[in-house]
């Protein structure tokens, strides 16, 4: 039973609970969708809602932006279901095609909520439901970070268009590191800069290597380069694709490091920046117990995680090269100091669970 018409934006959590339970009297399965925007993929999964939380559909459309995109999901057997190649060049083409294609699955009628990974929250300290104030903030703060927002703002308000009714709940990414030292957060430059809201916030994902202030200045004088033109070389011309000239996709450099040194040069300088944001942090935190690989690369590289951790061993780090191979969930040597884990993150989890607690849904839906 799909959360109806009446229950609009303004409609309580008791409101949202007596649905739960309506819901529930007719045994129909009562669900929260996660949607997790990515700047070259969009992750979707279906949790049926109360305690425990039970998956009953995940997948993903990925390379977006590049060659082979494609859609691959998964039922609650989590076994593949369905993989299929499709030519969407732009993040829009990407919502249309998500919305009109969970439309057409079965389970979608039983969703009642919508939960967002949002990448920048500013100031939010804790998940919280989407109203109108807050789209029109998450539009103030794109300048922060175009690469994610506007896609992310963008799945929120199709939903909004299409189901009205849907409570959708926005999950930052910052909330994590809300509690980190003042000391962290701020950066080397004029103080009056961190008022406008410019310090560090902390993210999931890939650190962003710093770009020296001197290269603004430089390009705009050699290249007559815009700030704008600039934020998009940043964005979308740098990184693996600035250094490879080939793609953004680690898996296709590690396909071609052999026969091209540009591909081999890119795939070298992200475990360079890796192990060296490692050693930094291990001195920030006085050292490490336990060092763990998680996301994409992080879980299904090992060639990538052996070359990352080439050389700490001066931090106690040492490889269990089988396990390893193997995608273990602990690849460390029986002798190291430190712990090494690969933990396979579920980001469309937490974002559920932030939505059954925001929105009020619990206990009352166990079966």
């Amino acid at each position: 039973m799909p959360i109806n018409n009446q229950l609009r934006d303004s409609a309580s959590p008791a409101e949202l609970a007596t649905h739960a339970k309506t819901v529930e009297a007719s045994r129909e399965p009562f669900s929260v969708l996660t949607i997790n925007g990515g700047s070259s993929r969009v992750r979707f999964a279906l949790y049926e809602a109360g305690e425990p939380l039970r998956r009953r559909l995940d997948g993903k459309v990925d390379r977006i932006g590049l060659s082979g995109t494609n859609l691959i999901f998964n039922d609650s057997t989590g076994e593949s279901q369905d993989t299929r190649t499709i030519d969407l060049a732009k993040h829009s083409s990407v919502v249309t095609f998500l919305l009109d294609w969970l439309e057409t699955q079965q389970v979608f009628a039983s969703v009642s909520a919508v939960g967002h990974r949002v990448v920048h929250g500013m100031t939010h300290s804790e998940p919280e439901r989407v109203t109108p104030q807050l789209l029109d903030e998450l539009h103030r703060i794109t300048p922060y970070d175009p690469e994610h927002l506007p896609l992310e703002i963008e799945l929120i308000e199709a939903f909004r268009q299409r189901h009205p009714a849907l409570p959708q709940v926005a999950c930052f990414d910052t909330v994590f590191h809300r509690s980190m030292p003042r000391v962290a957060s701020l950066l080397a430059i004029r103080r009056r800069y961190e008022g406008a809201g410019v310090r560090r916030y902390g993210f999931h994902g890939l650190s962003y290597e710093f770009l020296d202030p001197g290269l603004v200045s430089y390009l705009a004088r050699t290249e007559q380069m815009s700030a704008t033109h600039f934020q998009e070389m940043v964005n979308h011309e740098s990184g693996l694709l600035g250094v490879s000239e080939i793609s953004s996709d680690l898996r296709d450099l590690l396909a071609l490091e052999a026969d091209d040194v540009r591909a081999a040069e890119a795939v070298a300088l992200f475990c360079y920046q890796t192990k060296k944001w490692i050693g930094s942090f291990a001195a920030a935190l006085g050292g490490l117990d336990t060092l763990v690989f998680a996301g994409g690369i992080g879980e299904n590289a090992p060639l990538i995680r052996t070359r990352i951790c080439e050389g700490l061993n001066f931090l106690g780090v040492e490889l269990n090269e089988s396990s390893n191979a193997e995608n273990a969930d602990v690849i460390s040597a029986d002798a190291s100091r430190v712990a090494v884990r690969v933990i396979r993150t579920d980001e469309e989890f937490m974002i559920a669970r932030s939505v059954n607690r925001v929105l009020g849904f619990g206990a009352q839906n166990e079966r």
